[in-house]
């Protein structure tokens, strides 16, 4: 690991998926960038921190809403995101603001004595469509004052999907954070060709996945991680007899191609021609065409929902989470009928007759069947009902919520 990198990217954690994106996009240019989820070692982590912010020649400040909510209390310091800017600040680097999501800078009677310099940073406007257009604008206008080194570019990509939360190590190191049911994948850059592998823990059941992959030089290999869905069952869901039916059937793959076979006779039931597949939720599994579109087929291998959605997640309690064309997350029935408008910037599985839903300022909120916000968004994280309560996180305080959001129990 170097000891000394060019750029250095501060962020908040709800701002991993473009702090990742970032990195990704830097490294395969050349540029030797600090992303603190890989490259953290087992040196006291304030102090490295502080040694890559000050021997990089440029640091970038990912910007969203409520990221600086911290730095405008008297004890800014002790918030890492703030300290990491005051450092820069201090030490006179170049810094680059990325104002994401609408976000505007604030004025500078928000920010503290030490901090209000950086109310007059600025950078081009950011859109995050076009990326790597920004990036050439950033080198073109000299805003950046790292330069590319070619020979160590990284060349191989892993873009991570997952449909769940979950986390990816290697060799014991964590090397990727992943949301699920996400449209953007988790980067990560590998320095040359060969065979890698990983383990992959779920964060909401903690089971755990081994992958072996192999990668070509100047390859970007998708890898896609599926979790099998833990339903609680109740007198209200619709296929309470048929979970045993469900477990009948079993994807495999062949040519990379998704398919079905009865796990009792061996014998293949449903040909393998999809690009993915999930597993029998319900009497239904989801299904990815040659065109990247998700539909849904029966026991029977019969398409019961067209491939029209962008993305899709298993049946839970009668209805399926899917994503359309705008990206907006929703839900359908049983017969494809989209009964809750797609709005929301990610949806997970009903369970305990609630669904968690993201909202457009990435804040964790709860719907019912009908549709209706019953929980306001207003979350830093959540986790799906379990027995009647959910586990949220806000401010950093963990807790755990009725099915009216009062908080029960807080620690």
């Amino acid at each position: 690991m170097p000891l000394e990198y060019d750029i250095f990217i501060s962020y908040k954690r709800k701002s991993l998926p473009t702090a990742n994106n970032l990195y990704y996009r830097l490294t395969t240019r050349g540029y030797s960038t600090f992303f603190d989820l890989e490259e953290m070692g087992r040196d006291n982590f304030n102090v490295q921190l502080l040694n890559y912010i000050e021997n990089a020649k440029d640091v970038f400040v990912i910007l969203e809403e409520g990221s600086l909510d911290a730095c405008k209390s008297q004890d800014w310091e002790k918030d890492w995101f703030c300290h990491e800017i005051g450092y820069a600040l201090e030490k006179k680097k170049n810094i680059i603001p990325i104002l994401i999501g609408g976000y505007k800078m604030p004025s500078e009677d928000f920010f503290p004595d030490k901090l209000k310099e950086f109310h007059f940073k600025q950078a081009p406007e950011f859109n995050f469509s076009f990326f790597d257009a920004y990036l050439d604008k950033l080198i073109e206008k000299d805003f950046l004052l790292s330069k590319p080194n070619l020979q160590e570019m990284a060349t191989s990509v892993f873009k991570f999907y997952s449909n769940e939360n979950c986390q990816i190590f290697k060799e014991g190191k964590l090397v990727c954070s992943l949301e699920g049911m996400l449209d953007e994948p988790y980067y990560l850059p590998v320095p040359r060709k060969g065979d890698y592998r990983f383990k992959a823990v779920n964060l909401i059941t903690s089971d755990k996945q081994m992958l072996k992959e192999h990668i070509d030089a100047y390859e970007e290999k998708d890898v896609d991680i599926e979790w099998e869905s833990r339903l609680s069952l109740n007198i209200d869901q619709e296929w309470p007899d048929k979970r045993e039916e469900d477990r009948r059937l079993v994807r495999i793959v062949q040519n990379g191609k998704f398919g079905f076979v009865d796990c009792q006779s061996g014998e293949i039931v449903i040909s393998c021609k999809w690009t993915f597949a999930g597993s029998f939720q319900e009497g239904l599994a989801f299904v990815k065409d040659e065109y990247g579109k998700h539909g849904f087929i029966d026991m029977m291998g019969n398409i019961v929902i067209s491939c029209k959605w962008n993305g899709a997640a298993d049946f839970s309690e009668g209805l399926a989470a899917v994503r359309d064309e705008s990206n907006k997350c929703g839900f359908i029935d049983r017969t494809g009928t989209e009964v809750i408008p797609c709005k929301w910037q990610s949806t997970w599985s009903f369970n305990d007759g609630l669904a968690r839903v993201k909202d457009e300022y990435k804040k964790y909120g709860f719907i019912d069947k009908t549709g209706n916000l019953v929980i306001p968004c207003k979350w830093e994280y959540a986790k799906d009902f379990q027995a009647g309560l959910a586990k949220v996180s806000s401010l950093g305080k963990d807790g755990f919520i009725d099915k009216k959001g009062n908080i029960v129990i807080s620690y």
